[in-house]
């Protein structure tokens, strides 16, 4: 479990990092089925996959070819791996999790975020617990580190103690996935870089600004990013990664009751077309820079 300093930390920067979280073993067994997957990429020219709600699981970064694969996330691989889904759902992951949750927790919904080198990929500040609004706040995301993380290819970037306030994430009247740009110069100077080893988790609290640059080195950065909540949160809308086992009870016991915030003060998200948030983000500067509605 982590202890009391390390709590402290979490409430009050909004993440906390835990080095050596995962067994080594584990990690390379997670990269062995990524490199599998990365491999299998080569045979499509598009996203491709389905998730329970019909959209692709895996998704491909423009200019993704066979001889220069360019798969940047598969959601919810812990449905297509039985290795994945027993790290994340029944590791030890979930001890660091009941100091800041309780006994009883559930599980959301994970996906695997990938930069190669030469990828473009980069995600712009935005707090995760806007797509999926739960009825209250006990929503931490654990990301597992499956590659050493530094500021050349594109760590995590964590603005601390920005989840004691909640930010649009829409403009003009459409949900665009990110906070306004304007701030973004601000997010850059006030943020944590995190760069951890292999095998280390960043616990963050959902409402956390968050986001990373693209790889500018010659070593890949792979992430595995898990969401789990209080056995009493209860998802607002309809999923957007929607996974089978969302709201499986992982640890303690189920509860029947909701239990909700005192005040639901954010933004509900719109349905997007997009695959994935890099599909959204991609639909977004493509047309804001064609000057068209910024989202269909």
């Amino acid at each position: 479990m982590i202890n009391t300093s390390q709590l402290s930390q979490f409430k009050e920067k909004g993440y906390v990092v835990i080095e050596n979280a995962v067994d080594q073993s584990d990690v390379r067994d997670i990269n062995s089925q990524i490199e599998q997957w990365t491999h299998e990429s080569r045979f499509h020219q598009s996203n491709y996959g389905r998730l329970i709600d019909g959209k692709p699981r895996f998704d491909l970064e423009p200019g993704h070819t066979k001889t220069n694969p360019k798969l940047r996330r598969i959601t919810n691989p812990v449905e297509v791996s039985e290795h994945i889904k027993n790290v994340i759902m029944f590791g030890a992951i979930t001890e660091y999790l009941v100091p800041i949750l309780g006994e009883s927790i559930k599980f959301d919904h994970c996906k695997i975020n990938a930069k190669y080198p030469g990828m473009k990929a980069d995600v712009k500040f935005h707090q995760d617990h806007i797509f999926e609004p739960q009825t209250n706040d006990s929503v931490v995301v654990a990301l597992l580190m499956l590659d050493d993380t530094t500021i050349e290819n594109g760590c995590l970037k964590i603005v601390p103690g920005s989840h004691k306030t909640k930010y649009s994430h829409s403009e003009n009247g459409s949900f665009t996935g990110r906070i306004d740009e304007s701030m973004a110069s601000q997010f850059e100077a006030e943020a944590d870089l995190i760069e951890a080893s292999a095998g280390s988790v960043c616990l963050m609290d959902t409402w956390a600004v968050h986001g990373s640059s693209i790889n500018s080195s010659s070593s890949q950065r792979r992430l595995l990013i898990s969401e789990y909540k209080a056995a009493d949160a209860f998802p607002l809308t309809t999923h957007k990664l929607p996974s089978r086992y969302m709201d499986t009870v992982i640890r303690g016991k189920a509860v029947a009751e909701p239990r909700y915030r005192d005040v639901m003060d954010f933004e509900v998200p719109e349905f997007y077309e997009g695959d994935s948030l890099f599909d959204l983000q991609d639909i977004v500067e493509a047309n804001r820079e064609q000057q068209l509605p910024l989202v269909a």
